[in-house]
């Protein structure tokens, strides 16, 4: 006993020290690298001096969306921390809060089947900065947490369904839902499976009205979902650029982890999940009972339902996109609590393996992602040095022409505009939160901007005569030098900087 109890601290301390060490990239870096995350940021500042004398224009230009709609969490998060800290540091501050939680909540949901599995959250440490942490999506990477946390909550206590497992996941699920829609739905959907899973087993031990009152407990939390997706006009659109070879490589290569670094890092732990998975069935078969099937198997049924999701899901659906790489993720998530690789015993060579191994990986990823974060700084230094001469209160145009280019994976400087936006408290009709209609803050009614389609697709395409009235800067990077819209700009504009591919225009009543 004392020498597991030795072993437990040992992984726990050692486990603590590497989430800490996943701030180091987070606090050594001017800037954090996504694509999202400088318009979350900029929204939140917005959304604070909203109806603060210094920024009028704020006030005239946007208001707050009184609806209950996803994508609060960080927003309610980003605008204290903003009144408190730089918007940089706010920044960090969240990202920072983002680490430990979720880390938290994988370790958490591995000890939810027995506490002595605990180190196999290990496993979850490549999952902290992956593709769509990079993208910016700090709402769905913060709801990943709490999605572990409501199956894990409801695994532990699904013996009891009484008032407290009802106010838990009443809690837990309204997080999901204020975080992000997909991993909600996929909450419930993931709930639904293990109730299933579990009700042959209710029946059997004549606890079945017991088990029925877990949909009772569960229903009301799917209203909310239910009346988002309803009010959103937008169509489900079936995937077409990914054919199932390369649906099948994105998900048994874990591409969507490992945003820097080649294959040796997802090879690794494809390699140490497979290795698991085999001595986890490995002690479920015996030549003289055959398989022996336990309650917690329904998570293995889970993940196989997951991945059917991931499969069939569209590419887009209710204003969401990208829908299919964030749901990678979940499968590998769940089968996290499912792996049983080796009984509860001090000393084990398996168990002490794998979490060196996993450790060793962690560092590895680590050192790649704060090389490529340093050097993606840079970038973002770049692309904000040629807004130096914007006066503050200003309306701009932020206009990226490389936003969609060949190479696969999210592009960090797409809204790091935002940041001179925060900075200078701009109004910037670039804005694709407030014109989405999945944020907190939108544009008021009547305020004329330019289609998001143009600005994000074909920035050339954009009748600046029509908005010059109201844009004082136009910004625009890796503009071509035979652009239309260079011409047509010089007819209300003068280029007034130009930093590397930076330019930045100005309105000639302004001068």
């Amino acid at each position: 006993m004392e020498r597991a109890y030795r072993r437990f601290l040992t992984e726990r301390w050692l486990f603590a020290a590497l989430a800490v060490l996943h701030l180091v990239p987070v606090w050594l870096v001017t800037y954090i690298p996504t694509t999202d995350g400088p318009s979350h940021v900029y929204n939140a500042f917005v959304h604070l001096h909203l109806h603060d004398p210094a920024y009028p224009l704020f006030g005239q230009t946007f208001e707050i969306d009184p609806r209950p709609l996803p994508n609060w969490l960080s927003q309610a998060a980003l605008v204290p921390l903003v009144a408190v800290f730089s918007p940089g540091v706010a920044e960090k501050v969240l990202v920072s809060l983002y680490v430990f939680l979720f880390l938290a909540a994988a370790r958490f949901f591995a000890g939810a089947v027995d506490p002595d599995r605990r180190w196999l959250a290990f496993l979850a440490f490549p999952f902290v900065f992956n593709w769509s942490f990079h993208f910016g999506f700090y709402n769905f990477c913060l709801s990943l947490a709490f999605y572990l946390l409501a199956l894990a909550c409801w695994w532990r206590r699904r013996a009891r369904p009484d008032l407290r497992l009802a106010a838990e996941m009443t809690a837990l699920l309204l997080l999901c839902y204020f975080s992000h829609i997909v991993a909600v739905v996929l909450a419930l959907f993931s709930l639904g499976v293990l109730w299933l899973a579990l009700l042959p087993a209710a029946i059997r031990e004549n606890r079945w009205r017991r088990h029925l009152w877990h949909p009772v407990i569960l229903a009301p939390q799917a209203l909310l979902p239910l009346w988002f997706v309803v009010s959103q006009s937008g169509e489900a659109v079936a995937k077409t650029a990914s054919s199932p070879r390369l649906l099948v490589e994105d998900l048994a290569g874990l591409q969507m982890l490992f945003t820097f670094g080649d294959w040796p890092p997802r090879l690794a732990l494809v390699l140490v999940i497979a290795v698991l998975g085999f001595f986890t069935v490995r002690r479920r078969v015996s030549a003289r009972d055959g398989i022996r099937w336990q309650e917690e198997d329904a998570f293995l049924f889970l993940a196989i339902a997951l991945v059917g999701i991931y499969f069939f899901s569209p590419e887009k659906m209710a204003g969401g996109s990208l829908l299919q790489p964030r749901l990678t993720l979940f499968p590998v998530l769940v089968l996290i609590v499912w792996l049983a690789p080796a009984p509860a015993a001090p000393g084990d060579g398996l168990r002490r393996g794998a979490i060196a191994v996993l450790t060793a990986l962690a560092v590895w990823n680590l050192v790649n992602v704060e090389q490529a974060w340093r050097s993606l700084d840079q970038d973002a230094g770049q692309v904000i040095a040629a807004a130096d001469g914007i006066e503050p209160g200003a309306t701009v145009l932020s206009l990226m022409f490389d936003q969609f280019p060949d190479t696969p994976g999210p592009v960090m400087r797409i809204h790091t505009f935002n940041r001179v936006d925060t900075e200078k408290g701009l109004v910037d009709w670039s804005d694709y939160e407030a014109v989405s209609g999945v944020f907190p803050v939108r544009f008021r009614e009547g305020v004329s901007v330019p289609p998001l389609w143009e600005i994000q697709r074909d920035p050339d395409r954009i009748d600046i005569d029509r908005y010059a009235a109201a844009t004082d800067y136009v910004y625009c990077f890796k503009m071509p030098p035979d652009s239309d819209l260079a011409g047509r700009l010089t007819q209300q504009y003068d280029l007034v900087r130009q930093v590397g591919e930076a330019r930045l225009y100005q309105r000639r009543t302004l001068q």
